[in-house]
């Protein structure tokens, strides 16, 4: 079965009470657990973390106990003339992952 015909399902035979829940039989969610698991997965890509970036420039340690520093990437800053302040565990989608050192 496929989403569309999962959903004029639904629509045919489900109930949704006064609080918002859907209230259907247990039929019908097996169902939903077919469809879902038959769905292709997301295609992402792994993130690089400020701490792993080869523009990020460690400063300090923070007051959370993590550390803070600048990214040194023009991209993030081409706006302005200072460096944003990024914390080790911050991502960006110009990250690029340092060379083995």
């Amino acid at each position: 079965m496929d989403y569309k015909e999962y959903a004029r399902q639904m629509r045919e035979n489900a109930v949704i009470d006064d609080y918002g829940r859907i209230i259907c039989s247990p039929e019908l969610w097996e169902q939903l657990a077919r469809v879902i698991e038959s769905q292709p997965t997301a295609d992402v890509e792994e993130v690089v973390r400020c701490s792993e970036c080869k523009y990020w420039k460690c400063k300090r340690k923070g007051i959370l106990d993590d550390y803070i520093g600048d990214c040194l990437n023009e991209n993030h800053y081409s706006r302005s003339e200072y460096a944003p302040i990024m914390r080790e565990t911050d991502f960006c989608s110009y990250g690029e992952r340092k060379e083995n050192e």
